[in-house]
């Protein structure tokens, strides 16, 4: 999983039906696999991925964590 960079997702409320959740993803990856979406993403310098839900649980779940342990070694203070 390439998690350099910024990255986008679109997120649904946990209360969402799978089935609902299963039919926007895949709507999804049909138009982020597309050749005219892929290209348009080349021609701004990105790379579309189009991960699954549970890859992008995990890809959030990992950048928490980094991000997590990033503030607690600098020691941030939150007000």
């Amino acid at each position: 999983m390439h998690t350099a960079g910024t990255w986008f997702g679109v997120l649904a409320p946990p209360a969402t039906p799978k089935d609902i959740k299963a039919r926007l993803n895949t709507e999804m990856a049909k138009i982020i696999h597309s050749p005219e979406f892929r290209k348009r993403m080349a021609e701004i310098g990105a790379e579309a991925i189009g991960n699954s839900p549970d890859q992008m649980a995990q890809l959030i779940k990992g950048e928490t964590e980094k991000l997590a342990e990033l503030v607690k070694d600098a020691k941030v203070v939150i007000e």
